[in-house]
């Protein structure tokens, strides 16, 4: 992840920008500037989905595990671990449908070509 220049230029602009724009904010402190030595690039918010008639348990939930992957996406439409198993998906189904056309065409021949049997009743 690091190798990349580009990466680096952004993420070191980006942090320049963050930082001018924290000291501003009147909710930090002084002592609050001086302990902080990251950077949050990211922040999670999430609460977990549920409902409880135990009092304590709904003013204070348990932690809720989130799991964050970085995924590059592809033409920012399909994220890139999943772009061989689309492929695979898109070749399967074109060749399932010649599959079908051959063998629908294979089936109606036969039925085309069977002689009609006089049946002596």
């Amino acid at each position: 992840m690091f190798e990349t220049p580009g990466l680096i230029a952004s993420l070191a602009s980006y942090s320049d920008k963050r930082q001018v724009l924290d000291l501003d904010r009147p909710e930090y402190s002084s002592d609050d500037v001086q302990l902080s030595e990251s950077l949050l690039f990211l922040r999670v918010q999430a609460a977990a989905s549920y409902y409880s008639s135990n009092r304590t348990l709904m003013e204070h939930p348990l932690p809720v595990d989130v799991d964050i992957i970085l995924d590059p996406f592809m033409l920012n439409v399909l994220p890139r671990s999943l772009g061989p198993a689309a492929i695979y998906i898109s070749v399967v189904s074109i060749g399932a449908w010649y599959l079908s056309r051959y063998i629908y065409r294979w089936l109606a021949s036969i039925a085309e070509n069977q002689p009609s049997k006089d049946h002596a009743d």
